[in-house]
């Protein structure tokens, strides 16, 4: 995901890219991770809840097409 993320999900991703950076560069300075720091890199990604949504929803479309083939 890191890699190759989804537009739609790349300025989420580059976001925790840059924590990342800092993150490093804090181990390198410091030796370790400010609480701040460890906050960002903990954050999830997405509400879990929209999450949830979205994995649903998907499923769903997923499952009309495999239902549509068979009938």
């Amino acid at each position: 995901m890191l890699n190759n993320p989804d537009p739609n999900l790349k300025p989420i991703v580059d976001e925790y890219r840059k924590h990342l950076q800092i993150a490093g560069a804090e181990i390198v300075e410091n030796q370790q991770l400010s609480k701040n720091t460890q906050k960002n890199l903990k954050k999830p990604f997405l509400d879990p809840d929209f999450y949830t949504q979205m994995v649903h929803k998907y499923f769903d479309e997923e499952l009309a097409k495999i239902q549509k083939k068979e009938s």
